[in-house]
Order: structure tokens, then sequence, then C-alpha cells
């Protein structure tokens, strides 16, 4: 017969309680996990213009990284429409940023600029419209609240 080992304590018990134990379920607003809650990204208006005519913008401020320009047009001919946006970065004159141009299928469109952290002003150039209008928008972290862990 040959020795055999004996089975060490931690081997012939069972697991202790501590090790039995499922975490109590977290309760967080309509569900959401904790880093939905803190880390919520969200589009908010930065400024709206609007006009019938030709104009430069004042300037405003683009806070995050990504931001987007959202425009509508509405014309009588679209076949004698002219209507032009061009973005410049407030302390680079003269340097555009993006052009967006109507077209005569779309009265109007959302266009997404992935820069950000400055100042921009609009240059609209636009003739034999009704009106026009142009929303810039931010997208954003928004912190609604603070998981501790």
């Amino acid at each position: 017969m040959t020795p055999t080992t004996p089975a060490t304590k931690r081997d012939t018990q069972p697991p202790t309680q501590v090790e039995n134990q499922t975490p109590p379920e977290a309760s967080y607003p309509e569900s959401s996990p904790p880093e939905e809650i803190a880390n919520k990204a969200e589009w908010s208006i930065v400024q709206t213009f609007t006009g019938k005519e030709s104009k430069t913008t004042p300037p405003f401020h683009i806070s995050g990284t990504e931001w987007r320009i959202t425009w509508r047009a509405s014309v009588q001919r679209p076949e004698y429409a002219v209507f032009e946006i061009i973005v410049y970065q407030q302390d680079r004159l003269g340097i555009i940023t993006k052009r967006i141009s109507y077209s005569e299928s779309s009265p109007g469109d959302t266009v997404y600029i992935y820069e950000g952290g400055r100042g921009y002003y609009l240059k609209v150039i636009a003739a034999n419209l009704s009106n026009w209008t142009i929303t810039t928008e931010g997208y954003s972290v928004a912190v609604k609240g603070k998981c501790q862990g």
C-alpha cells in the first residue's frame, strides 16, 4: 500500500459564504449602467441663424471636437436659387473650414464637422430665396450623475 497525501483543508472544505455571495443588484435610474449616467453625450444647440439674404454671422464657440450644421432653404424657383455656407475659424481669418452648397435636389441637410475647441463664424451667400435657417449644434458629454464604486 502506498501512502497517500492527505487532502488539504482548502481542497476538502466547501466554499465559504463570502465566495458564494452574489453582489446585490445595483439600482440606477432607468436601469442605466453607471458609465451611461456619468458619460452621456448629447447634441445641444449652440446658435441658430435666419435670414433671406447674404450675411456674415457673429462668432460662436464650439467647445467639443464634433459639431454639426443643419440648414434649410425655402425657395420658390430652385433653378434660380443660390445658397452657400462657408465656415471659418474665428482666429484664422480667410481659412475655410467647410463649404456647404445648396442643391436643387434637397432643400436642406445636416453636415458634420470633426474639429472644435475654438470660435467660428459663417458667411452665408443667398439669393432668390424666401428664407433660410441654419442651426449649429455641439456634441458634448453631459455629466448627469456620479456613480461611486
